[in-house]
């Protein structure tokens, strides 16, 4: 599973790799935190279902990866929707007119892209 910022990969999850004892209790503390409510589109919502709370996991993700923090809940949130959406292949985000786009693909494989630089070409 990869996540892709404004089309560049950003975080490349390996599901062949078991979770530890710790990292899964690390998952059902988050989900008994998400029991107790989330904020989501400025709503309040009290009782999330499953949609809204793998919505909510995917915005914290992505802002915790556009601000460059806590290692920990990255971890966490990729392992979270890895773990919910086994067939998830890309998290999607793009910031477009001040706006954040999330989109969550689960049709196309995420394909590494090597970036080429030419320099030195005159026409």
């Amino acid at each position: 599973m990869a996540v892709l910022i404004n089309g560049e990969a950003v975080l490349e999850y390996d599901r062949d790799v078991s979770l530890t004892d710790t990292q899964r209790e690390s998952l059902e503390r988050m989900n008994s935190t998400l029991d107790k409510g989330i904020n989501l589109g400025g709503e309040k919502i009290s009782n999330p279902d499953k949609n809204q709370r793998l919505q909510f996991i995917a915005l914290n993700l992505i802002q915790s990866l556009l601000k460059d923090e806590n290692e920990a809940l990255i971890a966490a949130s990729t392992a979270y929707l890895a773990e919910n959406l086994p067939d998830l292949k890309q998290v999607t985000a793009d910031t477009k007119n001040g706006q954040l786009l999330i989109d969550l693909v689960f049709d196309k494989e995420y394909q590494n892209q090597v970036k080429v630089s030419f320099s030195g070409l005159t026409n």
